[in-house]
């Protein structure tokens, strides 16, 4: 559990790093560094580059390769990124490449559980693109705690959660329970 939650740390710290280096590269393009000082903001575009590559989940390609086999450690890792939910250049599509991978694997209880965890705090975060990914994941987690908890949450005061949680019901409701995993 430690090594677990030491990754979604990593990943939250280089995630945070990332995007700070391409806000860094935004503001200095803006400001005109690009055409005054040519090497300072190639320095920048090195140092973003750095951080992008350090933000994502070591050994990519290979983590995809081995999410398709269902291998724990990389089922683990792609969790840990959703679970940390770093917002960086290009993370969500990142995040929803993981999705369609881990989706399809064999997951053990713990990890189905956690996966769960990760849906509903996407349904209370901010509205993002790769949402209707994280539709596909619940579908692939289903439970009928989940169903109940993302039900409850269509009542809820804020606007943002109850019409995500409605989107989700949405979601449940187009493919029977019946057809779901048994967890």
């Amino acid at each position: 559990m430690r090594d677990y939650d030491d990754l979604v740390r990593r990943f939250r710290e280089t995630g945070a790093a990332a995007a700070a280096a391409k806000r860094a590269v935004d503001e200095a393009f803006r400001g005109g560094l690009r055409d005054r000082d040519p090497e300072a903001y190639g320095r920048l575009l090195k140092e973003f580059g750095a951080c992008m590559h350090a933000a994502y989940p070591k050994g990519t390609p290979d983590l995809y390769h081995d999410l398709k086999n269902a291998k724990r450690r990389a089922i683990d890792t792609a969790t840990a990124f959703l679970e940390a939910d770093p917002w960086f250049f290009r993370s969500g599509y990142l995040k929803a490449q993981l999705i369609r991978r881990l989706k399809r694997a064999t997951l053990t209880a713990e990890q189905a559980e956690r996966l769960r965890r990760v849906v509903l705090a996407r349904v209370e975060g901010p509205d993002r693109n790769e949402f209707a990914a994280y539709g596909r994941l619940a579908l692939a987690v289903r439970s009928p705690e989940l169903e109940a908890r993302i039900e409850e949450m269509t009542r809820g005061a804020d606007a943002g959660i109850a019409r995500r949680a409605r989107w989700m019901m949405l979601r449940f409701r187009s493919v029977p329970a019946a057809k779901a995993r048994v967890w």
